[in-house]
This record gives structure tokens, sequence and C-alpha cells, in this order.
């Protein structure tokens, strides 16, 4: 028969307290990991968020080049005090500065036309916006056929995401003889 010396009374907690110690080790490793995932989840969901805003934009930017395209006579620009069909603003009227461009109160403005597509999934409908940049007094042009002034549009388009907090701001320029 084996009798207990002195010293294995004195190790018998020791096993507790080393369980107790790997069970606090692996519950941190397991809290860091899910911290880890919560944020590579919301990064995922910011770029698609950022990815449907930029479509909603790009979408909104082909509808105002086409309607631009459209034109079969040269525009009149409006400025700031037009009501209704204000379909081509004077260089200033509607953005200021830079940061009208990104101001969700101008693109608010009931005066500024959204796209007819209406894309699902999308906070705000996409809108746009078409300025007459300048016209070229001397007209013509090296094309070969082409008569009439030149005039430059600047078409910005500004999408919404799924979220209202996700926005892009795209903008082309446009070139038509009139």
């Amino acid at each position: 028969m084996k009798v207990p010396s002195e010293q294995s009374g004195r190790e018998r907690g020791a096993v507790l307290v080393v369980s107790l110690f790997l069970l606090v080790v692996l519950t941190l490793l397991g809290v860091t990991s899910m911290q880890g995932t919560t944020m590579e989840t919301r990064i995922a969901i910011n770029r698609e968020d950022r990815a449907t805003a930029f479509m909603a934009a790009e979408a909104a930017l082909r509808e105002g080049d086409a309607v631009v395209q459209a034109m079969t006579s040269a525009p009149t620009p409006v400025d700031a005090t037009c009501a209704a069909n204000c379909v081509v603003w004077a260089p200033g009227a509607l953005f200021s500065d830079y940061a009208a461009y990104e101001d969700p109160a101008v693109w608010a403005d009931a005066r500024i036309p959204v796209a007819t597509d209406p894309l699902a999934g999308v906070a705000a409908p996409p809108a746009y916006a078409i300025e007459l940049v300048s016209v070229d007094p001397a007209g013509g042009s090296l094309l070969v056929g082409s008569t009439g002034r030149m005039y430059y549009f600047q078409v910005t388009a500004r999408g919404t995401g799924a979220s209202s907090t996700a926005h892009v701001v795209l903008q082309s320029n446009v070139v038509k003889f009139f």
C-alpha cells in the first residue's frame, strides 16, 4: 500500500490552478478572434454599401450624359432662382464650392432630377445635375462635318448606398455641338 507523502498533499490543488489558467487563456483567445471576425464583417458590409452607392451614382451619371446627348438645341442655363424644369444649370448656380458636391441638403433639392431607373436597396434615389461649363465662341471643330458651337457640360451624379452614410459623387464632362 502506498502511503501519501507530505509533498503530494501540497500538489493536489496545482492541477486545478493550471486548468483554470488555461481556461482563462483559451477564453481570451476566443474573445479576441470574435472581435476580429466582427471587425472583418463590418468592413465587408461597408465595402458592399460603398459599391452599391457607386453603382447608383454611375447609373445617374449615365442618365445625365444621355440627357445631354439627347438635346437637339442649345440649352439656356438657369440660375439659383429656377423653380421648375431646371435641366441645365449655370456655373456656380447649384454648387457654389467643392463642399456643395458632398452636401446632402443640396442633393435633396426637388429641382435636381433623380434617375428614372430606380435601384433596389438604396437609402435615397440617385440624382444628377448638369452644368453648362462654357461655350466655345469660335465654333467649329476639327471633326469632319461638325458645325456650330461647342458646348461643354459637366454632369455630376450622387448615389447613396443601402445606408445613408455611404455616398459617392461622380462627374463627367460632355462636349456637344449645337
